[in-house]
């Protein structure tokens, strides 16, 4: 076991705790609505990250509400939290890119045949032929 470096030393890590929080050591249900929670707890309540916490405040329209203190450190209300959970919104998954199992047939995303065509971003340039005049690309 490391161990604990001081305050001041040059070589500690300045950007603080990122993982999941251990498991809460309190109830949301014996909390009042307009308590508030830490990122912290709010993590460790619904095991969250605290790095997706933050991101999901970088998205206006996410559905879990918070508030910042004049300080600017960031608060939750419990009863935010709660709305939250109850949502029950699961995770959509993005569709996979191969085929379906069994199908055999490569998909349409790795088949040259029916992968669209790029279009060209500009005409290819004209050289100057040797008579000095203009030469077209081959047609």
């Amino acid at each position: 076991m490391r161990k604990p470096r001081p305050p001041d030393d040059p070589n500690r890590d300045k950007r603080g705790f990122r993982g999941v929080p251990p498991p809460a050591t309190f109830s949301l249900a014996e909390l009042p609505d307009d308590a508030c929670l830490t990122e912290y707890q709010v993590g460790a309540a619904i095991q969250v990250s605290t790095n997706s916490l933050s991101s999901w405040r970088q998205q206006p329209d996410h559905p879990l509400r918070w508030f910042s203190l004049p300080n600017g450190l960031i608060r939750y209300r419990v009863g935010a939290l709660r709305a939250f959970i109850a949502l029950g919104r699961r995770r959509v998954k993005k569709p996979a890119l191969t085929s379906a199992p069994g199908n055999g047939s490569p998909s349409a995303a790795t088949n040259p045949e029916t992968k669209p065509k790029r279009a060209r971003r500009r005409p290819p340039k004209q050289r100057a032929a040797a008579g000095g005049e203009l030469e077209g690309p081959a047609e």
